[in-house]
């Protein structure tokens, strides 16, 4: 319990830091900074999915933590590829 305990704390204290980001991100793609060159929008673009997909990480983790449950509709599955440096992918 004490290491559950330790994880869901950590989970909780990633995704404040997280959702900031997500939406300086968003405010940004939505071109409320100023417009953006279509190379920059690409990149940011990759910076918000993978942002996104962090979250649902997170969620999953927490999720792992109080038993079987469902994942959040819009999270991809752990075997989805994350773009990253441009046309590069990986999977978590």
């Amino acid at each position: 319990p004490a290491a559950a305990d330790l994880v869901a704390m950590a989970v909780h204290d990633m995704k404040s830091p997280l959702a900031a980001l997500r939406s300086a991100l968003q405010l940004v793609q939505d071109g409320r900074t100023g417009e953006i060159p279509p190379a920059q929008a690409r990149f940011l673009a990759i910076a918000l999915d993978n942002a996104q997909q962090l979250g649902c990480l997170l969620d999953r983790l927490r999720g792992a933590l109080s038993g079987p449950g469902s994942l959040p509709g819009d999270c991809r599955s752990l075997d989805a590829p994350i773009r990253c440096r441009g046309e590069a992918s990986r999977s978590c």
